[in-house]
């Protein structure tokens, strides 16, 4: 009988060795400005070159911020809000584009709708939790407090959120190295307008969000050791 081996397997593999790098990463974060958006806005946001030797690693570049409502006691946030806060997403290189999609918003909340349950318990930075969490996370009126574990969830996180970026350029090419590109890249972001990020019930008084200490976060590695070719 033929033995069949999957093809992502390296037959000639050493038990021994590692499956990638390891190294020893810090984190960096970066005050944007302005530090604040307001609903419709776009960001426009570069990726920092940083120095010689120091390259970034996959899946860690983020947008941090604190996300509050306001307007109406009982308003809360959408599941998954910061999927659904980017309705635009265009990505340029040297004045040229490489991606620009409209209502990325749909395409980032639909390809979430297959994260596992363990993988969205983990999400909460995203706003991914029950309606209760997302109300005690804007401190809704109608929340409910009785539940310990909701309100420790709550508190964890309180109003600051995470939106993860996801670019084939950052995550799917081995360690990111900006240094030596030739020019910046730039990302351009337009946010959601309020309708499609709060939920409420009070027609005659519309909410608001308000978005504010924004800052671009990411993990880097460093070395001293230079490589001659």
């Amino acid at each position: 009988m033929a033995l069949v081996v999957s093809e992502e397997l390296n037959p000639n593999r050493n038990p021994g060795e590692a499956f990638g790098l390891k190294a020893e990463a810090t984190l960096n974060r970066i005050t944007l400005n302005p530090s604040s958006i307001n609903p419709g806005e776009t960001l426009y946001l570069n990726i920092p070159k940083l120095a010689e030797g120091i390259v970034i690693v996959p899946n860690s570049v983020a947008l941090v911020f604190n996300l509050s409502v306001a307007g109406h006691a009982n308003s809360t946030l959408v599941n998954n809000v910061a999927r659904n806060l980017l309705t635009s997403f265009k990505v340029k290189f040297g004045g040229e584009i490489l991606q620009d999609t409209q209502r990325y918003d749909l395409l980032q909340t639909y390809n979430d709708l297959f994260l596992t349950k363990e993988e969205k318990d983990d999400r909460l930075k995203q706003g991914i939790s029950s309606v209760n969490v997302r109300k005690l996370r804007t401190n809704a009126g109608d929340k409910v407090t009785t539940d310990a574990g909701e309100v420790a969830l709550a508190a964890v996180h309180n109003t600051k959120y995470r939106i993860p970026w996801d670019h084939p350029i950052l995550n799917d090419h081995g360690v990111f190295y900006p240094k030596a590109l030739p020019n910046h890249l730039l990302f351009e972001l337009t946010f959601a307008p309020v309708k499609d990020i709060v939920i409420y019930s009070d027609e005659t008084k519309p909410p608001n969000y308000t978005i504010t200490h924004l800052e671009l976060e990411y993990q880097a590695i460093s070395s001293d050791e230079k490589y001659e070719g």
